[in-house]
């Protein structure tokens, strides 16, 4: 063999076995790699493990921190947070120069504690495995609030609301007149106040929360009411329209005294114009509870004993007027 055939049999040996220590490399390379990412991947799946049945870390409701506990637990710690004091929290309310509150107990409060474990249990864990480490990792980091479900009775709060609106209520009073020696006298009404129904529901539900550490307050603005009838409207009067009188003085006892009762409830009524008269509505039910006592009445074409007996003299009086 000549010697240049030598040499390059033997550098192509050489290239061949320095290809084949490269190749051994990679492989050596290749297997370290992938038990490496073997163990790696056995180390994530042994840290994930670890918290499939209790809440991840960092998982907190109104800052109670939930990272580590069971649904159990968790329900237990937020019932004892929550549920046990929310009735005690009051909604201080201010309107003109009254103050109420709002107790939170009038309007049944409730949380949904259910739903609020189960949306905090499931936090992070509805995705991959690498997901779910980098969620446990970062969770130890960083805080993950869940919304802590609220409700109330919205009925007990219109109760509340009603309540509220007569106790500030004061109702206007209509100007009134009358006739003192031939002379006709008007005096002035006064204005009402009161508040406005849907705007004390708007602030209050706006308000009401289930944060026991919320420091809200409401102001509802008082509303003025005008009286029915004004003194201008009275000021027009300016004479006696119609008279009659009948009399009952014969009358027994009985009888008299409703007609006094009956007369006392129609005595200064203001019909204005357009407005109807209903003796029934004015003078109201005539019962033994509102001071009304036996005396004859009509029963077709007898006279018999009956509550109320006498009163049709009134009305009567007032028709032929």
């Amino acid at each position: 063999m000549e010697k240049g055939t030598v040499k390059r049999v033997q550098a192509s040996k050489k290239i061949a076995k320095k290809q084949k220590n490269i190749m051994l490399a990679i492989a050596v390379f290749i297997v370290i790699g992938v038990a490496a990412l073997a163990t790696y991947s056995l180390s994530i799946k042994g840290a994930v493990k670890e918290w499939d049945n209790i809440i991840y870390p960092g998982v907190t409701v109104q800052d109670v921190d939930l990272g580590g506990m069971t649904k159990e637990e968790a329900k237990n710690k937020l019932t004892e947070t929550f549920e046990a004091h929310i009735g005690d929290k009051k909604l201080p309310i201010l309107t003109g120069d009254k103050q109420y509150e709002l107790i939170y107990s009038d309007i049944m409060p409730q949380y949904d504690i259910d739903g609020t474990v189960e949306q905090a249990y499931k936090f992070g864990k509805e995705s991959g495995i690498f997901n779910k480490y980098i969620a446990i990792k970062k969770s130890n980091n960083e805080k993950n609030q869940i919304s802590l479900g609220f409700s109330y009775d919205e009925e007990k709060l219109k109760t509340y609301e009603e309540n509220l609106q007569k106790d500030v209520t004061q109702s206007a009073k209509d100007a009134t007149i009358s006739i003192e020696k031939d002379n006709i006298v008007v005096k002035p009404g006064t204005e009402g106040i009161t508040i406005n129904l849907d705007a004390l529901d708007a602030k209050l539900k706006e308000n009401i929360n289930g944060d026991l550490n919320s420091t809200n307050s409401v102001t509802v603005d008082l509303e003025t009411t005008k009286p029915r009838v004004t003194k201008e409207d009275l000021a027009k009067i300016k004479d006696v329209m119609g008279s009659f009188s009948s009399s009952y003085a014969t009358s027994a006892a009985g009888r008299s005294h409703n007609i006094e009762i009956a007369t006392a409830a129609i005595n200064g009524t203001v019909v204005m114009p357009g407005e109807t008269f209903s003796f029934n509505d004015i003078v109201g039910p005539r019962t033994i509870e509102r001071g009304y006592q036996e005396a004859g009445t009509y029963v077709g074409n007898k006279v018999e004993p009956g509550i109320g007996g006498g009163i049709c003299q009134v009305s009567t009086t007032i028709y032929l007027q």
